[in-house]
């Protein structure tokens, strides 16, 4: 099954000489990402995303919905000390696994 997921990817020049881009999704608390291009934080995120789904299911934890649609970058920037100098929000497809007890009841059907 799959979801769509907005992801905040921030990029920062700070104690880098070529920068570096971090992610995570604001509906998926503790999920985060890094990458040396957009390109593979992106990767990274969602590997690191299917991979909190893997372990939640397994776990048979219920797992996040997507409900967050804006972001507002002023909760982001906190007191004027915001740490990235640009930003990137864009939806991620993630593969989500289907919980046991999901496929049971489509199995038992």
């Amino acid at each position: 099954m799959e979801m769509h997921f907005l992801v905040v990817y921030g990029y920062s020049k700070r104690g880098s000489s070529t920068g570096t881009y971090s992610g995570s999704a604001p509906d998926v608390w503790a999920c985060f990402s890094n990458g040396k291009t957009l390109v593979e934080v992106r990767r990274n995120m969602r590997e690191a995303l299917k991979l909190d789904f893997e372990r939640r299911s397994q776990r048979g934890e219920r797992l996040p919905e997507p409900h967050t649609t804006k972001v507002d970058f002023k909760d982001i920037d906190v007191q004027g000390q915001c740490e990235f100098d640009r930003y990137v929000v864009e939806w991620l497809e993630i593969e989500v696994p289907v919980p046991s007890h999901a496929e049971y009841t489509l199995a038992s059907r």
